[in-house]
């Protein structure tokens, strides 16, 4: 109702009163609304004769509509907001159109119209207006002048006169007292039917109990909230009953162990009930109580649910007072210290400071037990902790360990890697400077072994790696030689996969040509064949311009072409040139400018050359230096395109045969480039491309082999130059032995290669660059043992710990319960401890882990004046209100999950500024709007609940009746126990 009309209501409700039906609502905003159209109307008036003297009838007219328009809807405003009916409100709003459509016929005829003698269509429009505005007046003023309560039009009237039943008379009338009635007959004298033998009956059955009666009783015991009872009483010397609605209206907030503690509780209710206020709780407010002789505070909602509270208790009412305004102060603005991540987190208590390193769950991973005398000793503390952590070993050889050592004394260290019993089973290859180096080489290849590569050394193997943001591949023979690389780098992995696939199924029957300078290669391409003209380099020379449809057609072209460039003139002017070229049997001409660009053509073919040589010297009146160029032969031309210079081979009738393979700085550089073209061009092999082939050529006095795609893509190449080309040959000859039985392996940072030697096996730790790191000091009889110790090292690796034993380690330790872990420097001292005990020893290895992992991101939480934490309790998810004194407020309840708590955190800082202050001192009433609707319950001077209403009610008027009816009869009502 008035709760669901929006915003109109909510202001209509805070600023006027709470509405009995919706119309009110509508009413106050369309009287509020004519109004201003009126006083629109006085403002035009008198600045519109000021301003714009020359426009008075516009004026004038405005005036009249704003005026007229604002009088009829303000009577009918004050028609909606009376208790009036559909039939009253029909008329009243016919009146108000009829008015308006008068407004409207006057600005149709105003002014040339309006003013005529005699009965005209002025005299028409005013009679229509003054039947509508008397029509809306007369709904006005009737209702409560001539019709009262009981009127035609009044909707009261009409629900009272729908409930009267007439009698035999008026003593015999049945009377129904509704909740809202206000009196009774002052005379009436109440009597019930004490004695079983005075039966009350109305009918002719004058035995049993009056069915509503029977009714009463279910809300005496509590079984039903609704009921009613006969009431005979004598009245003026006759006698008479009335039929009594009984309702539930209010209950209590707990259930009592006895008959006499309830007794009590309704005692204690009656005494509050008649001394209670009315709190009525239209914001967040906080609500300020006493409890045992101490203070404290909770913040509440408009439907009275509490969503803080304080933390502790104080001795005085005024300490809690200034807790409360200091949460209104700073608490909307406070930060919350949540870090996305492993922290550092200090706690002050009774006993002085501590610190915990936390995971982003807030879930503890180490702590200390000593107690800190301040927060600086707290701080140098937590750093030497980090410092310690980020370097400590795990001295627990389950997974075995690395040994970093000095050699000598020297400034040399290596490391090696221990066993279980502590025997070493790998050696590190390269030196380092210092222990950091050690230490970092070992943990960059132990995060590059939590997925381990295995490959095989006797076999072929194609190994994929990333370089950076790019990635290549090579392939290593038995001999550890790498064989091939890719001609460039790749972009992705899936890049090098595809291409190392291509390989591997076209290279062993892939042709192989030897290219001495330049050839030309005719492919099959998407529409049609084509050809390019290659030199040794890949650079493409030249290309053709069209399509052609069969492999013949276009060793044809590429014929032509050979026969054309050695003896094709180079066509170069100053100035722009006309130039005769055939089209499909007929000729045209076009003008060339300088840089090779066509200007303009012909815009008819001609049938004969001449007949189009004739055209020309028409022409040359607007380009007079124009020249007429004569192709009796093929001509090479440059010309400019996209700020670039190429070149194209045209025959004698025009016709584009071949351009240029690329695009060059200036015109020097094309000609060169066009030279190039002369010199290959005549003697340069065909070769038809129908698969992939493989390219042997040389350059720099050196051989090499690319293998290439049949678009041209190099896929790949050799790793190292060879001295002549049979050298060459046999290196492809070699590879393709290779690819076909080849493997291929994605590797990263550290891969680990198992390879034989005679007849033992062994395994390498190699990088990227395939450089070894380490290698083992023991042989195996065959792969597979090989094998399962590579893996073995590489899974146990990264779980290994870096140590000298002069640093600070994780020791594990057995105790009971379980294993546990400290960290503890040379002379034994604690610095830190797992947070619990762990079932074995797999779990306090993977609890160092994490630890190890968090703490060099880890941040130690700085708070400020005031800050908000979340924390997890034992049944769930909190937010606390901290300052450097301690928490001074927290959520009152518990969430589930963190992001709950971090929800009920936002609901908080967008109230807590606004929130008033309540301060208890006695019960008080509490009126909230819910879900349902609206409801009260009375509290005590503790804030606690000790009744409520059993209804919600659809607005807060009808609360109020209810609470202000219970306020009345409370204190004096009956009692009734239902045994």
């Amino acid at each position: 109702m008035a709760s669901k009309q929006g915003r109109m209501g909510g202001i209509y409700r805070e600023y006027v009163d709470e509405p009995s039906d919706p119309a009110d609502v509508y009413g106050y905003w369309l009287y509020l609304f004519a109004y201003v159209l009126g006083l629109l109307g006085f403002v035009v008036y008198l600045g519109g004769i000021r301003l714009a003297p020359d426009a008075v009838l516009v004026v004038r007219e405005a005036t009249t509509v704003l005026i007229g328009i604002g009088a009829i809807l303000m009577l009918l405003g004050i028609v909606l907001q009376l208790p009036i009916n559909r039939l009253g409100f029909t008329a009243a709003l016919a009146g108000a159109l009829v008015g308006i459509a008068a407004i409207a016929g006057f600005v149709m005829v105003y002014p040339q119209g309006w003013g005529q003698s005699g009965v005209g269509v002025s005299s028409v429009l005013i009679f229509l207006y003054g039947v509508g505005f008397l029509v809306v007046s007369g709904a006005t003023a009737l209702v409560p002048v001539v019709t009262g309560k009981r009127g035609l039009f009044s909707e009261s009237a009409s629900r009272a006169a729908a409930s009267v039943t007439p009698g035999a008379n008026r003593t015999e009338e049945v009377a129904i007292e509704t909740e809202t009635a206000d009196t009774s007959p002052d005379e009436a004298e109440l009597e019930t039917a004490s004695e079983p033998d005075q039966p009350v009956d109305s009918g002719d059955d004058a035995g049993g109990t009056p069915a509503a009666l029977v009714t009463s009783t279910g809300v005496f015991d509590g079984s039903n909230t609704n009921g009613a009872i006969f009431a005979m009483f004598r009245h003026n010397g006759q006698w008479a009953w009335w039929l009594v609605e009984l309702a539930a209206v209010a209950n209590s907030a707990r259930l009592f162990d006895s008959k006499e503690s309830v007794r009590n509780g309704v005692a204690s209710v009656r005494e509050k009930v008649a001394t209670a206020g009315l709190l009525e709780i239209k914001h967040a407010a906080f609500r300020i109580y006493s409890e045992d002789d101490s203070w404290r505070w909770w913040l509440v909602r408009e439907d009275g649910s509490i969503i803080a509270e304080s933390e502790r208790q104080f001795d005085e009412r005024s300490a809690a007072e200034d807790a409360v305004s200091l949460v209104k102060e700073e608490g909307a603005t406070a930060t919350l210290v949540d870090i996305d991540g492993a922290s550092f987190t200090l706690s002050e208590s009774e006993r002085g400071w501590t610190w915990a390193l936390v995971d982003e769950e807030r879930e503890t991973l180490a702590s200390d037990r000593t107690v800190y005398d301040s927060r600086e000793a707290t701080d140098t503390a937590v750093e030497t902790v980090r410092a310690a952590m980020e370097r400590a070993a795990l001295v627990d050889l389950r997974d075995g360990g690395f040994e970093a050592f000095e050699v000598d004394e020297g400034g040399e260290w290596r490391w090696r890697f221990v066993d279980t019993t502590d025997t070493p089973t790998v050696e590190g290859v390269p030196a380092y400077r210092s222990r950091d180096e050690v230490e970092s080489a070992i943990e960059s290849f132990t995060d590059a072994l939590e997925e381990p590569t295995v490959t095989n050394g006797t076999v072929p193997t194609f190994e994929v790696y990333a370089d950076n943001d790019e990635w290549g591949w090579r392939l290593v023979d038995p001999d550890d030689t790498v064989r091939a690389v890719p001609a460039t780098s790749l972009d992705t992995v899936d890049t090098a996969t595809s291409d190392i696939d291509r390989i591997q199924s076209t290279f062993g029957t892939a042709p192989v040509f030897d290219l001495e300078d330049a050839a030309f290669e005719v492919f099959q391409a998407t529409d049609g064949w084509r050809w390019r003209l290659v030199d040794t380099a890949r650079a493409t020379i030249a290309t053709s311009t069209d399509e052609y449809g069969s492999e013949e057609e276009c060793d044809a072209a590429v014929d032509r072409v050979r026969g054309l460039v050695e003896g094709a003139d180079l066509l170069e002017f100053e100035n722009a040139a006309f130039q005769l070229y055939e089209d499909d049997g007929n000729w045209r001409w076009r003008l060339i400018a300088e840089d090779g660009h066509v200007i303009a053509d012909s815009g008819e073919q001609y049938t004969t050359r001449g007949d189009a040589a004739s055209a020309i010297p028409r022409l040359k009146q607007n380009v007079p230096n124009a020249e007429l160029l004569e192709i009796e032969n093929a001509a090479f031309e440059l010309y400019r395109a996209d700020d670039e210079w190429r070149w194209r081979l045209i025959d004698e009738t025009g016709a584009n045969l071949a351009t240029s393979g690329d695009s060059h700085p200036s015109r020097a550089a094309a000609r060169t480039a066009l030279e190039t073209m002369r010199s290959y061009g005549p003697i340069a092999p065909t070769w038809a491309v129908h698969s992939p082939f493989v390219q042997v050529f040389e350059r720099d006095e050196t051989w090499h082999w690319r293998f290439v795609d049949i678009d041209g893509t190099v896929l790949a190449r050799e790793a190292a130059a060879f001295d002549s080309r049979d050298g060459a040959h046999a290196a492809v000859t070699d590879v393709t032995e290779l690819v076909e039985g080849s493997a291929a392996h994605e590797i990263g940072a550290a891969f680990i290669q198992i390879d034989r030697r005679g007849d033992r096996w062994l395994w390498r730790l190699r990088d990227r660059s395939r450089d070894v790191l380490g290698r083992t000091t023991q042989t195996w009889d065959d792969e597979d043992a090989t094998r399962a110790d590579a893996i073995e090292f590489a899974e146990g690796a990264p779980l290994a710990a870096v140590f000298d034993l002069e640093q600070p380690v994780f020791r594990v330790d057995s105790v009971e319960g379980g294993w546990r872990w400290q960290l503890v420097t040379a002379d034994r001292t604690v610095l830190a401890e797992s947070p619990a005990v762990y079932p074995d020893r797999d779990a306090v290895q993977s609890s160092v882990r994490e630890v190890r992992r968090s703490v060099a991101d880890a941040v130690t939480i700085e708070s400020g004046p005031l800050s908000y934490e979340l924390v997890r309790e034992d049944d769930g998810w909190r937010w606390r209100l901290v300052a450097d004194e301690g928490v001074v407020a927290r959520d009152a309840d518990t969430r589930n999950t963190r992001e709950g708590a971090q929800s009920a955190l936002q609901v908080v800082k967008n109230v807590v500024d606004r929130a008033s202050i309540l301060e208890i001192e006695n019960a008080a009433f509490e009126l909230h709007e819910g879900p349902g609707g609206w409801h009260w319950r009375l509290i005590d001077e503790n804030g606690e609940t000790i009744s409520r209403s059993i209804s919600d009610y659809e607005t807060r008027r009808t609360a109020r009746n209810s609470l202000e009816s219970i306020k009345r009869n409370a204190p004096t009502a009956g009692e009734t126990i239902d045994d």
